[in-house]
């Protein structure tokens, strides 16, 4: 199993665009861990695990994932393929403070 970083998503105030990383790991998604910032609106996350072939195939989704807190999310045999994208959308305008996430992925390797 290994660790893999997601740093440092972020979002200004009045963006609520989704953000999108590559990842170059092939394996399954065994858990996750999902940091939020406390921002100055009380927004959500949704974040989705997409398949590097056809961007339109979400693999794996959790919506409503709360800002200020760190979420762990595990027991999980997600898929995975080379160069999948890990996609983040808020559910709204974080405000002044800005959105910031950072994700933490344990993953099995083929």
């Amino acid at each position: 199993m290994i660790k893999m970083k997601v740093n440092r998503m972020t979002w200004a105030s009045g963006i609520t665009a989704a953000v999108t990383k590559v990842a170059n790991e092939d394996g399954w998604l065994i858990q996750f861990m999902f940091k939020a910032n406390n921002s100055t609106n009380a927004i959500t996350y949704t974040m989705e695990i997409l398949d590097p072939d056809d961007m339109a195939t979400v693999l794996y989704s959790k919506a409503a994932i709360p800002e200020n807190a760190s979420t762990l999310t595990v027991s999980l045999k997600v898929p995975i393929k080379k160069d999948f994208q890990i996609k983040v959308t808020p559910s709204g305008d974080p405000g002044g403070s800005g959105g910031i996430v950072d994700i933490i992925m344990y993953l099995e390797l083929k």
